[in-house]
């Protein structure tokens, strides 16, 4: 997971800076920076800002083959007045 400011839509507002939990934003130049170290990766930010000059990004995990569990995990439903043969 990442998260980046886009500098050419970014006007240095303050808005994300207000909204980050972490105090892990402030603003040079007219440009916000992400501190991280200090980030949670709540995406507050992302939420505040209303240029959409921050992006969080979430990397794809591979899908895993699922095929050798077959049969893990069983149900049986339960008849009345009889005991499970467990």
């Amino acid at each position: 997971m990442s998260i980046r400011v886009i500098e050419d839509k970014c006007n240095g507002c303050g808005l994300c800076v207000k909204s980050c939990p972490q105090a892990a934003i402030e603003v040079d130049n007219k440009l916000a920076i992400i501190d991280i170290d200090l980030c949670n990766y709540c995406s507050s930010c992302v939420s505040a800002c209303r240029f959409r000059a921050i992006v969080m990004e979430v990397e794809k995990q591979a899908r895993e083959d699922l095929s050798q569990y077959k049969r893990a995990c069983g149900f049986r439903r339960a008849v009345p007045g009889e005991i499970a043969p467990w």
